[in-house]
């Protein structure tokens, strides 16, 4: 016979476990989506994504808003992501607007 833990005591550990490993999947994204505004965006956009008075800042940019700079105007080339590398890169965007 083994120990019978209250339910309670289940939900909270499986809370934690989840808020663990969510937390850690984000880490990866945002590590990942920091390689991927290095290799695309740091240039124009700045180390921070503060922008420099002609890129705009981009910290916090939305999904939408991204996709639709992706196919360039202006001064913005036209880039080509996955959409794994998209989710990747609005992490990392977003992880600097905090």
């Amino acid at each position: 016979m083994g120990i019978s833990v209250p339910r309670t005591r289940h939900a909270t550990a499986l809370g934690a476990i989840l808020v663990l490993c969510c937390g850690a999947a984000q880490a990866d994204d945002t590590a990942q989506g920091e390689s991927i505004y290095r290799d695309n965006c740091i240039d124009c956009h700045m180390e921070h994504a503060e922008g420099d008075g002609m890129a705009p800042d981009i910290r916090g940019v939305p999904r939408n808003s991204l996709r639709r700079a992706m196919g360039g105007f202006d001064a913005m080339p036209e880039f080509e992501l996955s959409k794994g590398d998209v989710a990747e890169l609005l992490s990392y965007l977003h992880s600097l607007k905090d």
